[in-house]
């Protein structure tokens, strides 16, 4: 296989790993690729994330800045979804509340 079938592929493992994770806490927030090649996307209206799978399957994420740059180390991504989340119902800016976001 081409390396473009074999991104195409990783991509589409990283986002059916990510349905299930946001089905699984019954995320509702909009979740938009921003970037496929760097992992990029955007959860709600704030927050970027640069998503990775691990070879067992499971996502990691870590903040995006605006600038581009990761913020942080990578953490399971459970832990961003729960603090989204959790800003979400209660009506908080979810960067403000996690303590990450596109500033």
């Amino acid at each position: 296989l081409g390396s473009s079938t074999r991104s195409l592929e990783h991509q589409a493992q990283v986002e059916r790993a990510m349905h299930e994770a946001l089905k699984a806490i019954n995320f509702h927030d909009t979740v938009m690729r921003v970037n496929a090649d760097r992992g990029i996307y955007r959860f709600g209206r704030e927050v970027h994330l640069v998503v990775r799978l691990a070879e067992d399957g499971s996502l990691a994420a870590a903040p995006i800045g605006m600038g581009g740059q990761v913020l942080s180390g990578l953490l399971p991504i459970e832990t961003f979804l729960t603090e989204l989340q959790a800003a979400a119902t209660a009506g908080v800016s979810a960067g403000a509340v996690a303590g990450f976001g596109s500033e």
